[in-house]
């Protein structure tokens, strides 16, 4: 897009640049170390507040979450506007070109009811070629997916039988990204579910049937993903649509 970009592993390094640099607009991750993008963006409006002619720095959340109230919560923390997970390049373009007109959303909140197997928009975009090459990223994107899943769906387990709450929600909010990074869309929404279950007191009894959702929906992406990759490398064999 012709910008230069400069990273920050975490919000107190976010903090710092800001301080040194202005910048017109930060694409702000809401799970960061040591500080996350929440309190940063709460920081960043607190600073802003505190001197004068201070001009408004643009805030978007880059979030595996893409309900409602998720987005409400970035609101409230400050931010303007957010872009779910997996990001698209066009995605970015559209939060850049808004930079001077943040009045439309740039990503609408999902509904859960009408969530697909594979975001479609993202499979799109798995299988496109690489550059100069006839080969696509969809049949590593596959693989690396059903080396994961399992590892993951090991320690919910494990974390489930031994009642590790902290560590079972962590494990859920790192393969809700998975998920999503791949646009396992309903996936990502059980995995969501579980994490903010995993948030109360006593979530056990809920825990344990999201946990079985997980398992069998994660089956069946994997299943999808790989029937997807085949289809192209096979043209004879019909690329079926992924469904509910």
């Amino acid at each position: 897009l012709g910008y230069e970009a400069i990273i920050a592993n975490n919000g107190l390094e976010a903090l710092a640049l800001l301080a040194k640099t202005p910048f017109p607009i930060i694409f702000m991750d809401c799970q960061m170390p040591e500080l996350d993008g929440y309190q940063t963006a709460k920081r960043i409006r607190e600073n802003e507040a505190k001197t004068p002619g201070a001009k408004r720095t643009r805030i978007i959340a880059m979030t595996a979450n893409a309900m409602e109230d998720d987005r409400q919560k970035c609101l409230d923390a400050g931010m303007d506007d957010y872009i779910s997970k997996p990001v698209m390049l066009s995605d970015v373009e559209a939060a850049i070109s808004k930079t001077n007109d943040p009045t439309s959303p740039t990503t609408p909140p999902e509904d859960s009811t009408k969530l697909t197997r594979l975001d479609p928009k993202v499979l799109a975009n798995f299988q496109k070629p690489y550059p100069n090459s006839q080969e696509h990223p969809l049949a590593e994107i596959a693989q690396l997916f059903q080396q994961e899943a399992p590892r993951r769906l090991a320690q919910l387990q494990e974390s489930l039988s031994s009642k590790n709450q902290e560590e079972m929600k962590k494990t859920a909010h790192t393969f809700k990204g998975s998920a999503s990074n791949v646009g396992a869309r309903q996936l990502a929404a059980y995995c969501r579910q579980l994490e903010h279950r995993l948030a109360q007191p006593n979530p056990w009894e809920q825990a344990a049937p999201l946990l079985a959702s997980i398992q069998s929906e994660s089956q069946a992406v994997a299943a999808e993903l790989t029937r997807q990759a085949a289809a192209l490398d096979n043209p004879s064999t019909p690329s079926i649509p992924t469904h509910p």
